[in-house]
């Protein structure tokens, strides 16, 4: 028999045009995704050296700790400037509006005035990092706030955030169990109190937390002066990706600091501790999946709905988006992805997994039925996003078209996103999307253009339009001394004064390296340092992170409080 290798799936690939069909390309892609099995290909030996159990670090004063977890005055203070950030509705939209508006093309406009009022409803909050830091406004609407230190030699550390929320659908705000910019503050039986509202989460609480440890120190710690500058970028358009707020934050960072010119950059993450296999565990992303959104036109002829073609505009894209959900992407485990590594670290660990998995998880580098025994068991035992943190997924994400219940659509218009497994490329699955596109304008006798390049020439039927953007997997951080230090200080926190208050006793905590599957800010931050965790305070509870980006998005003040105290206990561990 004449297998099929990866290799003769490329040399097919690249033999034809445009395969007969789209599942036949998707076939190809699922092969092509997958590495070489021999040692499963791409070693990164700073994943593997990442260690299961770091030296804790604490640093911070003990009493200041305990007193930002437990003061109920100061929970209550840090509660309400959360609820009035909320209570502004900063919406980010695509395409974003340049905040500088060019008056031939672009006349003044009123989007950018929530950002205004935030602004302000900071400064009021917030009085004495206004007044006593360097606070810059960055391309009018991001803010850039910096605490001088002593020692000039030591590299500032950063924490980033974004003040941006995507959009209240206007159509599903019934769904909403409290106003989505209520700020309203209830009481849950399992979480206590909540704060409800776009944004809560995503990612005002972060913005919140990083201003109010500063504002902490400033006020009762007011002989402290950091050895290490302390900055706070906080971005206007994360959810835009950061074209006009992190972009320009990041362009005034590296023309005064240079490359590498940054200790470390702590951004936004998903997941805060969770217990796996009886194991508690906290997973920064020590980088992020690769990212590509792709927006597609459709001009077909339209006409009266008596007289329907076959190939009407909405029934080619339907069978596009038929044949594109239809297969998933293989999951891949291999030494590339840090949250391969994370799962060692659990296995080695637990105390509830046979000896078997054990055994599969220490060997699957090297042992391909291994490998594929411990997928298998991770892919069924556990959730979306933690299955997701092992293989490329795509989604289509908006879909227009029609004008008229009566007539047919001329144009329809919609957008994919592809979010890359670790061991993935854009190059790659750009000449496999690419190729799934012409295959599909082909059988379908359409042409085909595709970032202003004809691939197909326009036939009578009509033409396919499309334009992507795509952004590779974030390089690693390294396992190093500053990630021990950030690591270390997680895990003083938690086991020394979190865990006593919430899980009345003590325990162990791994931190370990993970993958964040979502997009931050921090892409642009890349040449400040290698050193970028985006981390996630608090316990993880798929309640909250399952309400992002959709109605009843809301937090718990016990993470928004436990944000606080990281912030200001890493503050200090860094001094040294």
């Amino acid at each position: 028999m004449n297998t099929l290798t990866p290799k003769k799936y490329t040399d097919m690939y690249y033999s034809s045009c445009c395969l007969s069909s789209i599942a036949t390309q998707y076939a190809i892609w699922l092969i092509l995704i997958l590495p070489t099995t021999s040692g499963l290909g791409h070693a990164n030996s700073s994943v593997t050296s990442f260690e299961c159990n770091v030296e804790k670090c604490s640093s911070a004063p003990r009493e200041h700790i305990q007193y930002i977890l437990k003061d109920t005055v100061f929970r209550n203070g840090v509660t309400e400037k959360l609820r009035n950030v909320v209570q502004i509705p900063s919406e980010m939209v695509d395409p974003t509006p340049n905040p500088v508006p060019d008056p031939r093309v672009q006349p003044e406009h009123h989007f950018w005035d929530p950002f205004r009022k935030l602004h302000q409803q900071l400064a009021t909050d917030f009085p004495r990092v206004f007044s006593r830091l360097n606070v810059e406004i960055i391309n009018e609407f991001s803010l850039l706030m910096t605490w001088e230190g002593s020692d000039r030699n030591l590299k500032p550390l950063m924490f980033s955030s974004h003040m941006d929320v995507v959009p209240v659908n206007p159509e599903t705000v019934g769904e909403w169990q409290h106003d989505p910019y209520s700020g309203d503050l209830t009481w849950d039986d399992e979480l206590g109190d909540i704060i409800w509202g776009r944004g809560a989460f995503d990612d005002k609480h972060r913005m919140i937390a990083h201003l109010q440890a500063l504002e902490y120190i400033l006020t009762f710690e007011p002989d402290f002066v950091p050895k290490r500058s302390i900055i706070l970028a906080i971005g206007c358009d994360e959810e835009s990706g950061g074209v006009y707020g992190a972009s320009f934050i990041a362009a005034l960072l590296l023309s005064r600091y240079g490359e590498n010119g940054l200790y470390a950059v702590i951004d936004e993450g998903f997941t805060g501790i969770k217990e796996i296999e009886g194991v508690l565990a906290a997973m920064p992303g020590i980088s992020e999946k690769g990212r590509m959104n792709f927006w597609c036109n459709l001009t077909v002829k339209g006409g009266h709905s008596s007289v329907p073609p076959k190939d009407s505009a909405i029934n080619l894209v339907s069978t596009f988006v038929t044949e594109f959900e239809r297969e998933q992407l293989l999951p891949i485990f291999s030494q590339i992805n840090p949250a391969a590594r994370l799962y060692q670290c659990i296995a080695e660990n637990s105390v509830t997994l046979s000896n078997n998995l054990k055994r599969y998880f220490a060997s699957a580098f090297n042992d391909s039925e291994a490998n594929n025994h411990l997928l298998e068991h991770i892919i069924s035992n556990n959730d979306l996003r933690t299955k997701y943190l092992f293989r490329s997924v795509k989604g289509v994400t908006t879909i227009h078209g029609g004008l008229k219940s009566n007539s047919l659509a001329d144009f329809v218009a919609w957008s994919f996103s592809i979010r890359l497994a670790m061991e993935d490329t854009v190059d790659r699955t750009v000449k496999l999307v690419q190729q799934m596109l012409c295959t599909f304008a082909r059988t379908h006798g359409i042409g085909l253009n595709i970032q202003g390049k004809q691939v197909l020439a326009r036939t009578e039927k009509g033409i396919l339009q499309v334009r992507y953007s795509a952004k590779n997997a974030a390089p690693i951080s390294p396992n190093n001394a500053v990630w021990k230090m950030f690591a270390g200080t997680i895990k003083g926190l938690y086991e020394d004064c979190i865990f006593p208050i919430r899980l009345n006793g003590k325990h162990n905590l791994l931190v370990l390296p993970s993958v964040m599957t979502g997009g931050t800010d921090s892409v642009h931050y890349e040449k400040l340092t290698r050193n970028i965790y985006r981390y996630q305070p608090g316990f993880y509870t798929g309640r909250v992170v399952d309400n992002i980006h959709g109605p009843n998005e809301f937090i718990d003040v016990n993470t928004l409080i436990e944000t606080v105290a990281f912030v200001y206990a890493y503050i200090h561990s860094v001094q040294d």
